[in-house]
């Protein structure tokens, strides 16, 4: 996906600036009048391509950033309706749904459907991977399925006698870990050891788990905690939020945070928490951060996209009209203003030159071609360009100035 940025400056002061691009952030929804198949919006994931795929109970689509593709059951999919997607390691596609699942190659679909005497297996939930097989997760009493080599084994078998499974995650070691309903985790390693580990002893309910850089981070009634699979510990951390953990965006070391339907940003600034609330009311059902830095938020009401704005503002109220940027050898930016004269910024730094504080500059710094009227009360530089190792700028004294980059 492709993403247009555009600049605009506008400054106000000189000296140290802390921030110097202060970053603005836009939300945009995606409906049935863009190009969506459905509105309700299940589940999003993006591919290698950057394409994005959108599953709703009105079939699949895909988008590039500008246009929706539409796939449904005229198309192959085994229906309509999605709960799930998920893209292997192969860069298939596949794509749950209540009773069936449909396999996407990039050419052709493959279907999936589950047998009327599949027993338990009423509703498939989600589907994940472990080595090479797809396991499947069905909606009660902790029954998995299993397709290998586009081949079912089973479609309903317990993943532990008597238990029911309330969610599953892939951890940043690769195990795949599933929740189940007698307060423990089961670890399954990438060669298939299994691992039972009881959270009994430190809390009692997990609101939510998910990967949090190197760690797996779970959000209980107790606080937050790391869980280490591997000696099957728990760790109680402190994290800068104050709702809810929803996501973590590693991008952009931002979370992702909620309390009841109303959703927060946060993040840590100088060892303060910085909360911007970013939904209320809205009916959530899965957060995607893509590589474009965007995030993509899938609910009841459609499709949203929350990203910078196309345009970021610098900040400052002095200089105000700016009528020509330049960027020189150094990596400095020189401003051409019409209120302020001549400004240079590098690393951070609003540097106006002796022209703009009304000052005969040292020559060194400030050199008229001819001879210039600096002593304005309101000197002006409406364009400005470069040449190597030097910066020329036209003044309302009808003459061009020289910088030299000493």
């Amino acid at each position: 996906m492709r993403r247009l940025v555009l600049v605009l400056l506008s400054f106000s002061g000189g000296g140290v600036i802390p921030s110097l691009w202060a970053q603005q952030f836009s939300l945009r929804q995606y409906t049935v009048a863009d190009g969506l198949p459905q509105s309700q919006v299940n589940v999003i994931i993006e591919d290698k391509q950057g394409y994005l795929w959108i599953g709703t109970h009105g079939g699949l689509a895909r988008f590039d950033g500008r246009d929706f593709k539409v796939y449904n059951t005229l198309d192959g999919l085994a229906s309509n309706s999605i709960t799930s997607l998920m893209i292997d390691q192969h860069r298939n596609l596949w794509i749950v749904h209540p009773r069936s699942i449909t396999k996407f190659d990039g050419v052709t679909f493959r279907k999936f459907q589950v047998p009327n005497q599949s027993g338990s297996l009423k509703r498939i939930r989600r589907i994940t991977e472990l080595q090479d097989s797809i396991v499947i997760l069905s909606n009660n009493q902790g029954v998995i399925g299993k397709i290998q080599d586009d081949s079912v084994f089973y479609w309903s078998k317990p993943i532990a006698e008597g238990k029911a499974i309330f969610s599953a995650l892939r951890s940043p070691n690769r195990d795949v870990l599933f929740y189940l309903n007698d307060s423990s985790f089961l670890a399954i390693s990438p060669s298939g050891k299994r691992t039972i580990i009881s959270h009994k002893k430190r809390f009692n309910k997990v609101y939510n788990m998910l990967n949090y850089k190197r760690d797996l981070i779970l959000d209980t009634d107790s606080g937050f905690f790391s869980l280490d699979t591997f000696h099957g510990s728990f760790h109680s951390i402190t994290l800068p939020i104050r709702h809810h953990l929803v996501a973590y965006d590693s991008l952009n070391s931002t979370f992702w945070t909620r309390e009841q339907n109303t959703f927060f940003r946060e993040r840590e600034d100088q060892g303060l928490t910085k909360v911007d609330t970013i939904f209320k009311d809205v009916m959530v059902n899965q957060i995607l951060f893509d590589a474009q830095s965007n995030t993509w938020v899938g609910s009841e009401n459609g499709l949203y996209k929350y990203s910078s704005n196309d345009f970021e503002r610098c900040g400052s109220r002095k200089l105000k009209s700016v009528m020509g940027i330049e960027k020189d050898a150094s990596g400095a930016t020189w401003i051409a203003s019409t209120t302020k004269g001549l400004w240079k910024i590098r690393k951070g730094k609003i540097k106006c030159t002796g022209w703009a504080r009304k000052e005969n500059p040292p020559c060194s710094v400030l050199k008229p071609v001819r001879r210039a009227n600096f002593g304005s009360p309101r000197p002006m530089a409406w364009v400005i360009t470069r040449k190597p190792k030097m910066i020329f700028c036209g003044t309302n004294g009808r003459t061009a100035c020289r910088v030299s980059m000493c």
